[in-house]
């Protein structure tokens, strides 16, 4: 991240697990061996105690991949959406939390069941039918739907999902992720995405990675779906997705794809930024090393949070970069705080 008034401003990654072991008594020994099992199974902790943000993160569990699935109207800046993570128990779990404080929810899963659940501020409380053992891959799906807002941090400014004038764009550090997904938030748990984005026709959808099936997948009643994947594991603040009018250029920097786009408010700065994004990212590989993701890229859009963010693989501008070394530290963070993450906030 960097702030226009600050040129080296930034913020990146969570803490650690703990985790629970019941030991045997005598009298647990004497019991059933039904009561055994249901004692084996404890509550994952709700945040993981990050110095800056205790409440980002849970404990109990580590999550392989998001696939995001999102239908989203402009005119009425309403969201619908499933959410579904695929994710391993790191110990017995009776229930878990995630982070969330998007929509209204419409309905939770995990494996296939409904699951009870309780929202409590930022903490999404699930309690599966039965205890999920250490070890067990498990997958939650979780239905919302309705009007995403930003998250509102007093020293920060926005964060998240924010609305632009045709459409939407993610800019989630260090939190923001919660506001309109349901994830493990926190930089140490990093996973792979995919994005199943659903759009009226005229506009475009852009997020991290590169598109499936050359972006657009079909088209109904108006509304248009593009997906996206992002394949290399990534922290939850770092996920994006860019809804709007933009003009899209493609073409290569070492061999790698890059993308970028720019909204209406700012299209005259197009070209400029995919010259030098390429210029930078092939730059920055003979020096830091091999490019760490599959495309490269950079989105030019007017947001009014006065910084630019390093999404991975495809950093957003506020307004387009104000100048070639905004360009330059966004792009050195896709190793720098994307590839090599860190372990705590207080590590930026």
């Amino acid at each position: 991240m960097i702030r226009r008034s600050s040129p080296f401003a930034a913020l990146t990654a969570a803490a650690g697990l703990a985790l629970v072991t019941l030991q045997p008594t005598a009298t647990a020994a004497a019991a059933s061996t039904e009561t055994v099992r249901a004692s084996a199974f404890t509550p994952g902790s709700a945040g993981l105690g990050d110095p800056y943000f205790p409440h980002a993160g849970n404990g109990g569990y580590d999550v392989g991949h998001y696939d995001i699935k999102l239908r989203f109207d402009p005119e009425e800046r309403h969201l619908t959406a499933t959410t579904t993570i695929t994710a391993t128990a790191t110990e017995n779990l009776s229930r878990f939390n995630l982070d969330y404080s998007g929509p209204k929810i419409r309905k939770v899963e995990v494996n296939g069941k409904g699951a009870p659940y309780q929202r409590k501020g930022q903490e999404l409380v699930i309690t599966p039918k039965r205890g999920l053992p250490s070890g067990s891959t498990f997958r939650v799906e979780v239905s919302y739907a309705g009007r995403p807002k930003a998250i509102k941090d007093k020293a920060l400014g926005l964060e998240g999902w924010i609305n632009t004038e045709d459409g939407a764009v993610v800019v989630s550090e260090p939190d923001g992720a919660r506001s309109w997904f349901p994830a493990n938030d926190n930089p140490r748990d990093k996973a792979t995405f995919s994005f199943e984005v659903t759009v009226p026709a005229a506009l475009t959808v852009l997020a991290n990675g590169e598109p499936e099936n050359s972006g657009v997948v079909g088209v109904r009643d108006g509304y248009h779906t593009m997906k996206w994947e992002m394949k290399q594991p990534m922290a939850t603040y770092l996920a994006m997705v860019a809804i709007g009018k933009f003009k899209v250029s493609e073409g290569s920097a070492g061999g790698v794809p890059n993308i970028t786009a720019y909204g209406p408010s700012a299209a005259e700065k197009s070209k400029h930024l995919h010259r030098t994004t390429a210029k930078v990212t092939k730059w920055a590989a003979g020096v830091f090393g091999t490019y760490p993701f599959s495309s490269t890229g950079g989105i030019g859009e007017r947001l009014d949070v006065e910084y630019a963010l390093e999404t991975q693989g495809r950093p957003v501008y506020d307004g387009g970069p104000g100048n070639d070394l905004e360009i330059v530290h966004e792009l050195a963070h896709q190793w720098f705080g994307n590839s090599v993450g860190l372990r705590s906030w207080k590590d930026i």
